[in-house]
């Protein structure tokens, strides 16, 4: 991966967006009674999650994407976006038909940290299920850089946890969201 986690930036859209905006390199659909999800793991680095109500009448959708800043995001439809420029964290949140949270943070450690912290995230059992993209490559030693998001599906929610492993800064990338379709 040569993407770095300071190039990212967090998206949310308000519409679907075109696949081939978001190039995957692994993906996952769930469906439920009250809403369908895609959840993407994007090539060069990041994620993006497709949360869209099936029984609404006005089928609202909405978009989470964590890419690199280079990848052209388009302007209709955006409700927020935010670069990643530094360590730190942020919440956003968002109430109409469908109900959004999300906190990301970005965090750095030493070396040693790093590849502690990289098993740990590696061996954790999630909750629900887990998409996992290894973006290392076979002969570099040490930690490698990844991209996994765990997800939990609930009767009118989504719950996702990603995390973006960049061995070079010795960054992680957390992302958790929470997608659920509103009462009447």
């Amino acid at each position: 991966m040569k993407a770095r986690a300071r190039e990212l930036v967090y998206a949310l859209y308000r519409r679907g967006l075109h696949p081939e905006l978001l190039p995957r390199a692994r993906s996952e659909t769930v469906k439920a009674p009250l809403f369908r999800a895609t959840l993407v793991l994007l090539e060069e680095a990041g994620h993006a999650i497709t949360f869209a109500a099936t029984q609404h009448p006005a089928s609202p959708v909405l978009v989470e994407v964590v890419a690199r800043s280079p990848l052209e995001l388009p302007r209709a439809g955006r409700v927020d976006l935010r670069p990643f420029a530094r360590a730190g964290r942020d919440r956003i949140k968002s109430k109409l038909d469908l109900l959004y949270e999300c906190a990301y943070a970005i965090e750095t450690c030493s070396a040693a940290e790093f590849a502690r912290r990289h098993e740990k995230v590696l061996q954790a059992e999630p909750e629900g299920a887990r998409v996992l993209l290894d973006r290392g490559h076979p002969e570099n030693e040490g930690p490698g850089p990844f991209s996994l998001i765990d997800f939990e599906t609930k009767e009118r929610s989504l719950e996702a946890f990603a995390v973006h492993a960049f061995p070079r800064e010795r960054a992680f990338v957390f992302v958790q969201s929470s997608f659920g379709v509103a009462r009447d």
